[in-house]
């Protein structure tokens, strides 16, 4: 997967190396819970098919115990069905670690919908369908002092109007990233203008990305962060997670990304 999960520093990545920091005046004592498979698949053209698979467990685990090993896993469309082959890797570029992969890359003109499917070696099965979202370029990126106005259009008769907006850069030898996700069906018009907020002017380098994401993925990526902005950890006390994936908990989900490099 791209840049998204500097965007959305995935879930699972938060979750296991993060630690799940609880506020240390607080002593919270968690429920015991069923075990629960979870996955995380994001699809965006140019790319390699990737999913991790894990098993919801204590949170002071280690990840690659919690990983899930072994299980059939394919992707399907309307023009292909791609295997998920067990492999270990992370990328360099996002840290993104997954567990199951294929050389084969999600291609750039497909219009349809995708299913996945798994099985794992207990029997267990999972399955989530994503629609795909077309590519929505920048128009235009303006830096104003601590402020970017990022522009871009999108046609009135799109059904997935939801969009993530990201900016990088690098201040005192350390990596910033402001993030934005935001519901563009509140604009009425085709032009959506969107300011971010940052102490740019003390960043050496910065750099625009703009994805197009589906409901699905927005509702997760809201839900999943109110629960954390609580000061909880939401996979193990009862929050709710919006979650599309039938039999789990996670999400299956399509972008595709844009970006800008403004200095």
């Amino acid at each position: 997967m791209n840049s998204i999960n500097k965007y959305l520093i995935f879930i699972w990545f938060c979750f296991q190396f993060s630690g799940c920091v609880l506020n240390n005046d607080a002593d919270i004592e968690f429920p015991e819970i069923e075990q629960k498979l979870m996955m995380e698949c994001y699809l965006t053209p140019g790319k390699n098919f990737e999913m991790r698979l894990m098993e919801a467990n204590s949170f002071q685990d280690d990840l690659v115990l919690q990983l899930t090993w072994n299980a059939d896993a394919f992707i399907k469309s309307n023009d292909q069905e791609v295997e998920l082959l067990n492999i270990l890797n992370a990328n360099n570029t996002t840290n993104y670690v997954f567990n199951y992969g294929t050389s084969d890359i999600v291609p750039a003109d497909y219009l349809g919908n995708y299913t996945i499917q798994v099985t794992t070696k207990n029997g267990e099965h999972i399955r989530a369908t994503t629609p795909t979202v077309e590519f929505i370029p920048i128009k235009e990126a303006k830096e104003i002092r601590n402020e970017v106005c990022v522009s871009f259009n999108v046609p009135l008769n799109t059904k997935q109007k939801y969009f993530t907006i990201i900016a990088e850069g690098e201040s005192d030898k350390e990596r910033k990233l402001i993030i934005e996700n935001f519901d563009g069906s509140l604009w009425a018009e085709e032009e959506i203008i969107v300011s971010l907020r940052g102490d740019f002017e003390t960043w050496k380098n910065l750099k625009i990305k703009l994805l197009h994401i589906t409901s699905d993925y927005y509702e997760f990526r809201e839900s999943v962060d109110d629960a954390y902005s609580a000061n909880i950890d939401p996979f193990t006390v009862p929050t709710k997670i919006d979650s599309n994936v039938d039999g789990g908990i996670g999400i299956f989900t399509f972008y595709t990304i844009d970006s800008l490099i403004l200095r």
